[in-house]
Order: structure tokens, then sequence, then C-alpha cells
């Protein structure tokens, strides 16, 4: 076995022990002073979901056709059911969706990856409970 090999099988064995690892992470926005403006672009501004919660906090729990588009039906961690569409706020890294197809809904997301803004679209499948 070659040493490539060896540190290609490390990688990978420490990429599944991350991602068995996923937890539900809920960021709540510390209160702003009485007397400061409200904040109009952090997390939660554009939609409930918008950088609040992780994606390992949501399920899929259906869809609906709406004016001939399609809106997914996304159940949090509270329970509570969101409708959301193309172009909705989803998970952190200021998620948008960009896509939703028969099996999954692909969500674009900016990384800060030394000192670098980055692009990366993630699948979050569709799976009924």
């Amino acid at each position: 076995m070659t040493a490539q090999m060896r540190i290609s099988i490390l990688l990978l064995a420490c990429v599944l022990s991350f991602a068995a690892h996923a937890e539900c992470v809920r960021w709540n926005p510390a209160p702003s002073p009485s007397n400061a403006a409200p904040e109009l672009d952090g997390p939660g501004s554009f939609g409930p979901l918008q950088d609040t919660v992780t994606l390992d906090c949501l399920t899929y729990v259906g869809s609906i056709q709406k004016g001939g588009d399609e809106h997914v039906l996304i159940r949090d961690d509270r329970g509570t059911i969101h409708t959301l569409r193309r172009g909705s706020y989803m998970g952190e890294n200021t998620g948008v969706i960009e896509r939703i197809d028969a099996d999954a809904i692909y969500i674009r997301q900016f990384i800060s990856r030394g000192g670098k803004m980055e692009e990366r679209v993630v699948r979050f499948p569709k799976r009924r409970e």
C-alpha cells in the first residue's frame, strides 16, 4: 500500500467519523440593548431558517404545488413546519435553496476557507419518516 493510499484512507475515515457525529445546532442571536438599532441582516432576517439552525436540525416531510412551483415542507427541531421554495433561505452558511428535484433539495452555501469565501452546493435528501 502506497503512502498516498494510506493518506486517502485516513482522510476518508476522518470524513466518515465527522459525518457520524453531526448534530443539530441552533444559534440564538444575542439580545440587542433596548437603545440599539435592530439588526437588519443577521440570522433569521430573511426567514426563520436562515443561519439559525444546521441542516441536521431539519427534516423533509413533504411537498406541495403552489402556482406551478414545488414548495417543500421542512420540520425543524422544535416541530414547526416551514414551507420553503427555490430562493428560500435554509440552514447555515447563508444557505439558499437553488434547486428542488424528486430526490433532493440543493442548497447553495458560502464557506470561509483561509480568508477566502467559497461557494458550495449541499444535497439535502428528501426522506420521509
